[in-house]
């Protein structure tokens, strides 16, 4: 088949969509095993462009391969596993009520790190060898929820659906707010409707927390 950036990310309502374009041929196989159904679809990612900070910046010409399983844990819940090159995995647990989804907890790994998942919410871990987190500052900034440019950050705790209990970041060389950091392996977890943060870094140690109120 062939999938369209704009429709995917409109379905599952991810931001970043104006940072994602074209379309790219994929291949879904789906094995049957008693009444169990696993679905996995793979794609090159040939003919997607992507105009993101590094790792996820990419042509449209250039090849990603992304692999997407889906299958059944019990009567209740699926989890989805996500590869993409070697840039990101993924292991993401859904549950069906009866009445309604909900994603119940996942990880997500940029770089390198384990993929180990959770009690609950969803944990990011970065582990690259250098970040641009002004390139990255400047996008969240700039992406409103539903991946449309705005003046108004939106909230990631919920912007997936799934709860972010915390993400961590650990890389020899952070650029933030124009200045170099080094060996830097920072927590960041919600507390109320604010953020702590957990510094360690050649430069700085100490906690922190950022108010999302106001100018924070």
């Amino acid at each position: 088949g062939q999938a369209s950036l704009p429709n995917v990310f409109s379905h599952f309502g991810w931001p970043t969509l104006g940072q994602l374009s074209g379309s790219a041929p994929w291949r879904a196989n789906v094995n049957v095993r008693k009444r169990q159904v696993d679905i996995s679809v793979d794609s090159s990612l040939q003919g997607v462009s992507s105009s993101l900070p590094e790792p996820f910046n990419k042509s449209t010409n250039a090849t990603l391969p992304f692999r997407l399983d889906i299958s059944p844990q019990d009567a209740t819940r699926t989890q989805y596993r996500v590869t993409l090159g070697k840039q990101l995995k993924a292991l993401l647990i859904q549950r069906d009520s009866g009445n309604k989804t909900d994603w119940e907890k996942g990880i997500v790994v940029i770089g390198e790190g384990d993929l180990r998942l959770p009690e609950r919410a969803l944990s990011v871990h970065v582990g690259l060898p250098q970040v641009d987190g002004d390139a990255w500052r400047k996008l969240y900034a700039s992406v409103g929820a539903n991946g449309k440019a705005t003046s108004d950050s939106p909230d990631i705790r919920q912007g997936t659906g799934l709860a972010l209990g915390q993400i961590r970041l650990k890389t020899p060389r952070l650029r933030l707010l124009d200045r170099e950091q080094h060996q830097v392996d920072v927590t960041l977890r919600p507390k109320e409707a604010d953020w702590l943060l957990s510094l360690n870094m050649s430069e700085i140690q100490g906690d922190l927390l950022w108010r999302t109120a106001g100018e924070g």
